[in-house]
């Protein structure tokens, strides 16, 4: 099974406060760096699809965005690589 995402921890608590009923009186926002790659912009985009203000991120053209690859099986030792 493959399942593709955004897991980051920070983004996740956002994602997750912004579906609160209170979202619209306090707002989220998520304060972090991208790259300036597909990657970067997926983030961004998904975080704004979760009305997630994304104002205050920083898209560095001179980095890639990090990534994590979580391999888990139950027949094996879970691996991750980041990248």
């Amino acid at each position: 099974m493959q399942c593709l995402g955004l897991r980051g921890v920070a983004a996740v608590v956002g994602v997750g406060q912004g579906e609160l009923p209170q979202r619209a009186e306090v707002g989220v926002r998520w304060l972090s760096r991208v790259g300036d790659d597909a990657g970067g912009h997926a983030v961004l985009a998904h975080l704004r699809a979760e009305c997630v203000d994304v104002g205050g991120v920083e898209v560095d053209s001179q980095r890639a965005t990090g990534a994590f690859i979580r391999d888990s099986h139950p027949s094996r030792p879970i691996e991750v690589a980041y990248h």
